[in-house]
């Protein structure tokens, strides 16, 4: 059973005429690393403002552990914050501004320089207590202000796009950095970013918005493997849609018509019945996807004709970019040690995967 520790229900947030979010409905488990993600202006720091006590909801409310706390100002939730600019004190040092909150909260002069050392060990700065924010690096200052939001020992810690300034070598390593302060201190984090990448790679689960909605929440493995619709789909990576046609629900199957080629994928939940469907196309990543001269003649195989319009070579991986009859595109990932990844622009070839590799999807998005 799972431990709630906030819950939203029905928040809508309009700005004049302009609805930012439209009846957002979310749990968030204590302990957890929930991540918001979605394109720009698609709501998502609207909410976590909101979650903050920045921002009141037009309508509907907020609980933590089952009490009211839509109308309660920030100061009284205590949640700790890092925001994408750091937003340190120049004038003060490392130890001083990792200090600060516990002095607003008149913790003793004692307690406050153990509370600080630890957490100042804790985000590997104990070397660095006496420098002022100028003489640090983006890293490092991003650590501060992860350990200035974290000495305090919020229940929860909300975190808007701290990553976006940094490099990439720098900010992957602040990703491993974050998942292990996470799992240190066992605080609920929420997340937000508009990185596929890093939500990914950092979650216990993502929730997806687009247009002040919410389009799915889950594991990050469930929403990237088992999107919902084709918008939650494209957004967390590249995707390979193949339309149908005839397209019908058939044993929990939906089978249909590309060019020559019949199709199969799972229809997911509640497609079982015998009929026709609106799911109308088939979806698969280009990881699963391979490459062979002639059409698959195995059992629980799917396989198109396609030509190779073009060799993306980077490095260890090569990206190849093919063109069915009819003119869609499609694209795979293969080793470029690999024998398909020796076909060149112009090849007759066919490119195959299995059929539970795949998935059916509404042929437009409900968002």
């Amino acid at each position: 059973m799972t431990d709630v520790q906030l819950r939203a229900t029905g928040i809508r947030k309009l700005f004049g005429r302009f609805v930012a979010l439209d009846g957002i409905d979310l749990s968030i488990d204590r302990g957890e690393f929930l991540t918001l993600l979605g394109p720009s202006g698609s709501g998502k720091t609207t909410f976590l403002m909101t979650l903050a006590g920045f921002l009141e909801p037009t309508s509907g409310h907020l609980e933590e552990a089952g009490i009211d706390i839509t109308r309660q100002p920030a100061e009284v939730r205590k949640y700790g914050m890092v925001f994408q600019g750091y937003a340190l004190f120049p004038h003060m040092t490392v130890e001083e501004n990792v200090a600060f909150p516990l002095k607003i909260q008149k913790i003793g002069a004692a307690e406050r320089r153990q509370r600080v050392g630890a957490m100042l060990t804790t985000v590997g700065l104990e070397a660095h207590r006496n420098k002022r924010p100028s003489q640090l690096s983006g890293g490092q200052q991003q650590r501060v202000a992860l350990a200035r939001a974290l000495v305090f020992q919020p229940k929860v810690l909300l975190l808007d796009e701290p990553l976006s300034a940094l490099d990439k070598n720098l900010r992957e390593q602040m990703q491993g950095e974050i998942k292990q302060l996470h799992q240190k201190t066992g605080a609920t984090f929420v997340f937000v970013t508009h990185d596929q990448t890093e939500a990914l790679a950092l979650s216990t689960r993502i929730a997806i918005f687009d247009r002040g909605r919410l389009q799915q929440v889950g594991r990050p493995d469930l929403v990237y493997e088992r999107p919902v619709n084709r918008f939650v789909a494209e957004f967390l990576g590249r995707i390979n849609l193949l339309p149908l046609h005839e397209a019908r629900c058939d044993g929990g199957f939906l089978r249909g018509r590309f060019e020559d080629c019949t199709l199969t994928a799972p229809a997911g939940d509640g497609a079982g019945q015998n009929g026709a469907s609106d799911n109308s196309i088939v979806a698969v990543r280009p990881e699963y996807m391979a490459l062979s001269a002639s059409r698959p003649d195995a059992d629980g195989w799917n396989g198109v004709p396609a030509t190779v319009a073009n060799r993306i070579y980077s490095g260890a991986t090569s990206l190849l970019e093919l063109r069915t009859r009819s003119g869609v595109e499609l694209c795979l990932d293969v080793r470029s040690a690999d024998a398909s990844a020796e076909f060149r622009p112009g090849a007759d070839v066919w490119a195959t995967w299995p059929v539970e590799r795949g998935f059916a999807l509404p042929e437009k998005s409900s968002h």
